[in-house]
């Protein structure tokens, strides 16, 4: 979230208290004004800093004027303030269009060609010839889903959220309007917009019509329920933004619910406001004490509600923007990842999912980046690559950071065979755009993965660890792929070179590494190892100190010098043993040195720590 977004965010509650202090004019003059002063006071020291002189400059405005033109410069404010949130980058798709039930039905409009693959919000406006609201005379409202197999679904006549993969035109259908009806639309960009999903639990029809009419009027995504059990469901599969609950339910008391609500590792910190006729200090202090974060008495006073559930709202967004998402790359982290993860797995636990995927992918060699570049440079290639791997799959899969390099991906309702077919188009995608900052600097990018599906009620934790074995597999096998179950893994064979002129110890030596599986090319003197490594990727290099012509110690300084084995381990195996030669050939860079006679044991086992050592500084 960019500073000019953070502000326009904050602008939601206090838009919502100013217009409710535009109210309280007319029955408390003199408390309103206060209230309207303080208000526009704050926006007005902000507006200039963050961008938004416009902002000041009517703020200031208000704040001077006079009681007798306090409505005029309130209005102006306020309209300004509305047009900031709702109407940035509004999408008008036509001009009003008549419509009567005797006209061919359905009616299609289509969409501007020119929408990229954002998520969009649409709002549709339909009016009497009285300019009166006229939703109740809509059927359904369908957008064309050629992207979901869901295509003919119906979705809410007020507004409805849908991404623009492929998304094509709009229906509508009416339930025979007697009069003619003036249709628009308006398109929003869903990142920019205010809407977010309310979930609003309430039996009673009255008191919902009066929240549901708040709400839409404020541009909040209402879904409405009767019943507890219903309202679960909901929430299992959808990321609700906060929970507006009635406190006696014919299926379920509301404290009940909310004890599950605040219980549950996902939903703990989704804001809840309870409804209720109750009255006694008792009921409320209770449900506070349960988590509630407000308590309405019924009838409801619009205003306070509005305000409420807007400062609520506001600072669990900013709560989950500073949880939820990592702040360098700006991708969601593991507590989102984990909250994704559990409602997947409730999904398929229901059926109403068979498999999804989880997958693990790291970044092959980032730590040469950091150190040919420096860390400024590494995090720019960082967010460019998390952001390259989320864009170029699909809106459902969810990509997190896991730490460093690492991201965790969800492939929902797909079997490993699907994920690694799209994990491997963007990393074959990846390798043909390197990172580019200038001509100056081109970055080449090489990614490993590992992919499970996942069948069954697994633990998370577990998941991960059985696509991080895979991911390291990959790494072990060579990088730059994506291994499942399912693939055949042939590991790689190490290649190490051997250095020494005495003829026994180096065919001993020769042959154990062998034995275990290393790939060794042995030379007899300095030089020729020298001339050899120019061409040679070594994993490992074993070298003797005293040899005829260059020796141990002149190799490793050279070898040290040399681009592609600066960072490659190198063992000194010899029979020099003083405390100043290990300190020299330590200082030189050697990683390791090793007094003949030595234990074979030993040896092999230094060699393993060492390249899984540096396998891993290099991950």
């Amino acid at each position: 979230m960019n500073i000019k977004q953070h502000f326009i965010q904050g602008l939601m509650p206090r838009l919502d208290a100013l217009n409710a202090s535009r109210e309280h004019l007319k029955t408390n003059k003199e408390e309103a004004e206060k209230s309207i002063r303080r208000i526009a006071h704050i926006l007005r020291g902000s507006g200039g800093t963050f961008g938004f002189q416009d902002v000041t400059d009517m703020a200031g405005k208000v704040e001077d004027a006079t009681s007798e033109n306090m409505l005029q410069a309130l209005s102006g404010l306020i309209r300004l303030l509305t047009t900031l949130i709702t109407e940035q980058d509004v999408i008008h798709i036509q001009n009003p269009t008549q419509i009567h039930s005797k006209d061919e039905l359905p009616v299609h409009f289509l969409l501007p060609a020119n929408l990229d693959e954002s998520s969009y919000i649409l709002k549709m406006i339909a009016k009497d010839s009285k300019g009166r609201q006229a939703t109740k005379t809509i059927s359904t409202i369908i957008v064309d889903y050629q992207w979901r197999d869901e295509m003919n679904e119906a979705l809410d006549t007020s507004s409805t959220v849908f991404n623009n993969g492929k998304t094509q035109r709009i229906e509508v259908n009416f339930t025979s309007p007697g009069f003619p009806l003036e249709i628009s639309f308006k398109l929003y960009n869903s990142a920019k917009h205010r809407q977010l999903p309310i979930l609003l639990v309430e039996d009673t029809p009255e008191d919902a019509l009066i929240a549901k009419s708040v709400l839409n009027q404020a541009n909040y995504e209402v879904i409405h329920t009767e019943t507890a059990e219903e309202a679960k469901k909901i929430m299992a599969q959808k990321q609700i933004s906060m929970v507006i609950l009635d406190l006696m339910l014919d299926d379920f008391d509301g404290r009940d619910f909310l004890i599950q609500l605040k219980s549950n590792q996902v939903t703990e910190n989704i804001p809840a406001i309870i409804l209720s006729s109750k009255t006694d200090t008792q009921t409320k202090t209770e449900c506070l004490a349960l988590g509630a974060n407000a308590y309405f008495e019924k009838p409801l006073d619009p205003d306070l509600l509005l305000a409420t559930i807007s400062a609520h709202l506001n600072m669990s967004q900013k709560h989950q923007m500073e949880s939820r998402y990592d702040t360098l790359t700006e991708l969601p982290n593991r507590v989102a990842f984990k909250e994704e993860y559990s409602r997947t797995l409730a999904s398929m636990e229901r059926r109403t999912m068979k498999v999804f995927s989880v997958g693990m992918v790291d970044f092959d060699y980032f730590k040469r980046v950091n150190d040919k570049y420096g860390h400024e440079i590494g995090d720019k290639v960082l967010y460019y690559v998390s952001n390259f791997i989320k864009t170029n799959l699909r809106k459902s899969d969810v990509t997190a950071r896991w730490g460093g390099e690492e991201f965790a991906i969800l492939f929902p309702n797909t079997d490993a065979k699907g994920a690694k077919q799209a994990l491997d188009k963007v990393r074959a995608q990846l390798k043909k755009q390197p990172f580019s900052m200038s001509s100056e600097i081109t970055i080449p990018i090489n990614i490993s993965g590992g992919i499970i599906a996942v069948t069954e009620s697994t633990p998370m934790e577990a998941a991960i660890s059985r696509a991080d074995n895979y991911l390291y597999k990959a790494k072990e096998t060579g990088r730059d792929m994506v291994l499942t179950e399912s693939d055949k893994i042939v590991q790689a064979v190490k290649e190490i070179v051997l250095v020494d002129d005495d003829d026994i110890t180096a065919e001993f030596v020769q042959h154990r590494l062998e034995k275990e599986g290393y790939n060794v090319q042995r030379f007899n003197n300095g030089q020729d190892a020298y001339n050899a490594l120019k061409e040679l990727t070594p994993s490992l290099i074993i070298t003797d100190v005293k040899m005829p012509g260059m020796d141990g110690f002149e190799l490793l300084n050279r070898l040290r010098n040399t681009p592609g084995l600066i960072e490659t381990p190198i063992i000194m195996l010899t029979s020099i043993g003083k405390e100043k030669d290990i300190a020299r050939g330590l200082n030189s860079g050697a990683n390791d040195y090793i007094i003949k006679p030595f234990s074979a044991t030993e040896l092999l086992a230094r060699i393993d720590r060492l390249l899984r050592k540096h396998e891993n500084i290099n991950y």
